[in-house]
């Protein structure tokens, strides 16, 4: 395994939420920084090249990443130390946490009658705006030719939307569903099962605290 260290001051990782391709970072002096791992992905990993379907290559990336106090290692080929994670990150306000976005679940359901080769259902996260937090979408055809289009919504908004559980089984999100039922009463409680649950189901650890 390739390790990479910096002579930097040693820090560790609190929290770590991935947000697709970014990493929002609480390390250990409360500060949130973002690292950008989309090009070291790409040329660390056995994936040298994308698969016909970007979003499956991306969660097939994904499920090869695991993460730990002291950084986050690839497939067991590259490890990066938390001190070298924040020497390369970026910091990032409380503000523009809220446009963030982590995407629970993301599947292409082509052929269907509104495209035959490209109709992707998706569900997302926005883990630091609770006024809003989820969006229901649809990408339709792909690339400037796409006719989907997505809605932001409250946790009210959501459970008040025909068919919101049948978009979440074709956006492969099926097992959020039932939590969501359930967790109703506390909106930052409910963030932060989904969060863990979603980080879990790729070998991430969410919490150190």
């Amino acid at each position: 395994m390739k390790f990479i260290f910096s002579k930097a001051r040693k820090r560790y990782i609190k929290q770590i939420i991935q947000v697709n391709w970014i990493w929002v970072i609480k390390f250990d002096n409360e500060e949130f920084r973002t690292f950008n791992g989309k090009d070291y992905i790409r040329k660390h990993s056995q994936f040298t090249d994308p698969t016909p379907n970007f979003y499956d290559y991306y969660f097939e990336i994904s499920k090869l990443i695991t993460c730990e106090k002291r950084g986050i290692t690839w497939s067991n080929i590259v490890h990066i130390s938390s001190s070298d994670l924040y020497e390369n990150s970026t910091p990032i306000t409380l503000n523009e946490l809220k446009n963030k976005e982590m995407r629970l679940g993301m599947k292409n359901q082509a052929p269907t009658e509104k495209c035959s080769r490209h109709h992707v259902y998706y569900f997302c996260l926005y883990p630091f705006n609770l006024d809003t937090p989820f969006v229901i979408g649809e990408s339709i055809h792909g690339g400037i030719a796409d006719s989907g289009g997505a809605s932001h919504l409250s946790l009210k908004e959501l459970l008040e939307r025909p068919g919101w559980q049948r978009h979440l089984t074709l956006a492969d999100c099926d097992w959020a569903i039932g939590l969501i039922a359930r967790e109703q009463a506390d909106i930052q409680r409910l963030v932060n099962i989904l969060i863990k649950e979603r980080m879990e189901r790729y070998n991430f650890e969410l919490l150190f605290e």
